[in-house]
């Protein structure tokens, strides 16, 4: 556990202060609102994000070693000792943890973190973690990335840029001590680092729920630390389906925070800042596809910004924020090339390139007939096409207790979306005028579709399937606000007065 805390403490001190150096590079030109610019966990998403696109591009290379990550560490000490305000900023973070310990909340953080860093110390290794995640990790830090590694084993062309952050944080290159420096030291906390921050950070906004306007952003923190607590004997894996889906939950917060920023606030004086800020937000819905597929459909929030941006005519930023997630993209795709010969494997619909290495057609078919009818609960690729109708059956009863509970709760947000929209409507609230929530929950729709069509392992889309029925409950009671005519039971709201349904239906 001990070993844990300190592994965290470098990368937390490392990717806070790539961070805060990426930020204020990137906010002299494109300003951002004080919901991202001015907190740290941003910095934090922002400092990972940058670590590992640079350590995509060095795997094209090298493996991600002792150089990658000496080169990262040597230019944090220059720019520490030539920059006053990095420093500044590391100071200033420091004192804010000082202040929050001498707290009733600082208390509550610190048993966060040491619960987390108990499950990171000891749990149970994701079943893919022994199939081909540490094994991919293991490559990445010996040799980058090998041509044609998926003919191998076909679980090596499922590229993640998570296993590539994981490889960059593991310290097997530590001389003496390393896996890959003649010792046995292959740390693979970053999963753990991730949910203790993200608790933290959904905790620390929870603190102050009263303030709140809308209580979208409260819902989506909440989701977070539901999400942390259901897998957190899973915490010490270095899983794709851990890193994509923490890092979706802070995306949902991210951007309810700026919509909660603009409810409160409301001035058109910083228009121009959310703006901004959701053009950093789609930079990081794309990157998360480079993590798992199966986020593909959050790429749906980029219409928002760059509608806004193009009605502004704002064309500098559309083409800094194009270039932002082409930089972000681009090494995940060279390297999907170079591993399995296609440009997303195993996705047969877009077949570009014809190299020596290529894992061929038939194989890449029997693999992602493979994905679907395991998620199905079906076992065999013969049955891959079978109607709807028949495999839904075998899939429901095939699903825990807690799944069927929670894909309850999913359904019943759809008619409660229904009663959203009423209740806009009687309030008269306009949705041309909140065009960046509506985007963000068809945009969760959207995912819970794509996942269930595709592959419905209920463990592959946790941030949509938890995230949406809470924020369609949390929209309803943040339009009830005020009004008497309610009365409260353990867990329910039930309305006293039918007068009050007959109003929102008339």
């Amino acid at each position: 556990m001990l070993e844990v805390l300190l592994s965290w403490a470098v990368i937390f001190l490392t990717t806070y202060g790539v961070g805060e150096g990426g930020a204020r590079i990137l906010h002299r030109h494109l300003p951002a609102s004080p919901a991202l610019a001015s907190r740290i966990t941003p910095k934090l998403v922002l400092g990972l994000v940058v670590l590992t696109v640079y350590s995509e591009f060095f795997s094209l290379f090298a493996g991600v070693g002792a150089l990658c990550h000496l080169l990262v560490i040597g230019g944090l000490v220059v720019f520490l000792l030539r920059s006053k305000a990095l420093r500044g900023a590391y100071r200033h973070c420091f004192s804010q943890f000082r202040d929050i310990l001498k707290t009733h909340t600082g208390l509550v953080l610190l048993a966060i973190v040491l619960i987390i860093a108990f499950y990171s110390s000891r749990g149970t290794f994701h079943t893919d973690t022994g199939i081909y995640h540490a094994a991919a990790i293991r490559f990445i830090e010996r040799c980058g990335v090998i041509k044609g590694l998926a003919n191998l084993q076909l679980h090596y062309g499922y590229n993640s840029a998570y296993l590539v952050l994981c490889a960059f944080f593991s310290y097997a290159w530590l001389p003496g001590i390393g896996a890959n420096a003649g010792g046995t030291l292959a740390l693979h906390t970053l999963t753990g680092f991730l949910a203790c921050f993200a608790s933290c950070y959904a905790a620390l906004g929870l603190r102050h729920w009263k303030a709140h306007r809308l209580h979208l952003a409260d819902a989506a923190r909440i989701a977070l630390l539901l999400y942390v607590l259901t897998n957190a004997c899973g915490l010490m894996s270095p899983a794709t389906d851990y890193g994509t889906l923490l890092f979706s939950h802070l995306l949902l917060c991210f951007w309810l925070d700026v919509v909660e920023e603009r409810a409160e606030k409301g001035t058109a004086g910083d228009r121009r800042l959310r703006d901004n800020s959701y053009g950093y937000l789609c930079v990081l819905a794309l990157f998360l596809v480079s993590m798992k597929l199966s986020a593909a459909a959050m790429v749906l929030l980029v219409l928002y910004p760059l509608v806004r941006l193009i009605r502004t005519r704002r064309g500098k930023a559309v083409l800094a924020f194009l270039l932002l997630g082409f930089v972000s993209f681009v090494p995940f795709l060279i390297r999907n090339v170079i591993l399995s010969g296609w440009l997303f494997y195993p996705f047969e619909a877009i077949d570009l390139f014809s190299v020596p290495w290529k894992v061929p057609v038939a194989y890449s078919l029997v693999d992602s007939a493979q994905i679907k009818v395991w998620g199905r609960c079906l076992y065999d690729i013969t049955k891959v096409d079978l109607p709807m109708r028949e495999w839904i059956p075998v899939w429901w009863d095939g699903q825990y207790d807690y799944d069927q509970m929670l894909l309850y709760a999913l359904m019943a947000s759809v008619p409660m979306s229904v009663i959203d929209l009423l209740l806009l409507r009687k309030n008269r609230i306009r949705l041309r005028d909140h065009l960046d929530a509506v985007l963000l929950a068809i945009s969760l729709y959207v995912s819970v579709g794509v996942w269930f069509v595709t592959a419905p392992f209920v463990r592959y889309g946790l941030a949509f399937l938890l995230t949406t029925p809470l924020l369609s409950v949390s929209l309803f009671f943040s339009l009830l606000r005020g009004k008497r005519s309610f009365w409260k039971a353990p867990g329910i709201y039930i309305p006293k007065s039918q007068n009050f349904l007959l109003g929102v239906l008339g």
